[in-house]
């Protein structure tokens, strides 16, 4: 039996809000197989229906098992790395100070590590892109050059605002660079641009979208005053407005290198 008819099989079962917000993601030629199959569905024995319902509950089970196992793995994932940064804490201090040491590197950039499967998996469920996809550059120059601009901008935001108080050099704060120049960039803009900017953009419009994700990125980082929580508001503006108009791929190397360039100042 032909692929379209066991298609054109289910939809004729499904509601009608349903069925009409199926049709709003098909193309022509679709709708045009679709429309075919509908009139030959009226052909079908009560054992082809029969095969057709067994076929799509195999397939919804094959989906859920799969969905259970993505989770688990990303559960793995996430206590691998924290099981690292737990290692790492207990070679880089002793006793008691590799909890400090534990509770440094989860401040900066640590915590990100760990919930980052999780975020990952999220986003390409909601997406429905695989991860390559959701990262890759439209344009590779142009998306490099504007993010070099953003991630400018945003120094001179944070400059302005904030005191640059150098870290000193220690292992501690070499793991913390690393994390903030991949771990954070990627969970965060993966987070708040690409699921809450992006997706809930083309849900409930971009305007609602990015105050939402701008407001709650600058929360999250517990701002002490308003002009901090006014920057944070403003980063978020500039890295919602590069994977608006260029990509992900953008906002995620603008992110790391401001990371990165106002950890080392």
């Amino acid at each position: 039996m032909k692929g379209y008819i066991k298609a054109a099989y289910i939809f004729s079962l499904l509601p009608q809000s349903v069925k009409s917000l199926c049709l709003t993601t098909l193309n022509t030629q679709q709708q045009t197989k679709l429309n075919k199959g509908l009139h030959e569905i009226s052909s079908l024995s009560i054992q082809q229906e029969i095969d057709i319902l067994k076929e799509a509950i195999g397939v919804i089970n094959t989906i859920q098992i799969h969905r259970r196992h993505i989770l688990d793995i990303s559960i793995i994932i996430s206590c691998i790395i924290f099981g690292i940064i737990v290692f790492v804490s207990i070679i880089l201090s002793d006793g008691w100070h590799a909890i400090q040491t534990i509770y440094y590197i989860l401040q900066y950039g640590g915590l990100h590590a760990v919930v980052l499967p999780f975020i990952v998996m999220y986003a390409v469920k909601l997406l429905a892109k695989p991860l390559y996809q959701l990262v890759k550059p439209l344009h590779a120059i142009l998306d490099t050059i504007m993010a070099i601009v953003a991630a400018t901008a945003i120094v001179i935001v944070f400059s302005f605002i904030f005191p640059q108080d150098s870290l000193p050099v220690t292992s501690q704060s070499i793991i913390a660079l690393l994390f903030a120049i991949t771990a954070v960039p990627l969970s965060e803009e993966l987070f708040f641009r690409g699921i809450i900017f992006l997706h809930g953009g083309s849900q409930y419009g971009y305007t609602a979208s990015w105050f939402f994700a701008s407001f709650i990125f600058a929360t999250i980082h517990l701002p002490n005053k308003p002009l901090e929580f006014a920057a944070y508001f403003i980063v978020s503006t500039i890295l919602c407005g590069v994977a608006y108009r260029f990509s992900l791929f953008s906002s995620i190397i603008a992110h790391a290198l401001s990371n990165g360039i106002l950890f080392l100042l």
